[in-house]
């Protein structure tokens, strides 16, 4: 199954695209917000990046500056979820 084309039109499997993207120092991911299949390509996207290299660093733009703190203490496993979602101001469809 191909899941990119390049802007020569070429189509890459998944793997292959994997293989062509981490050659680049940042890539942007576009979505539609409230669209859920965007959501899991990202997903996908992420996963199979960081299988390639463990070290990448994600980026979201969906959380305030001032919230930083929290979310690095949520993902290094600090505080709880619940914890994180009361202090951070999460966007309504968070969930």
């Amino acid at each position: 199954m191909q899941y990119l084309m390049t802007n020569q039109g070429k189509l890459l499997s998944l793997e292959e695209a994997f293989e062509v993207l981490m050659s680049y120092h940042v890539i942007f991911i576009g979505e539609v917000h409230e669209l859920r299949v965007a959501h899991e390509a990202e997903l996908a996207i992420l996963t199979g990046l960081s299988k390639e290299d463990p070290n990448l660093v994600l980026a979201l733009e969906m959380f305030e500056r001032d919230v930083q703190y929290i979310l690095d203490a949520y993902l290094k496993g600090q505080i709880s979820e619940d914890t994180f979602l009361e202090r951070s101001r999460p966007w309504p469809n968070y969930q």
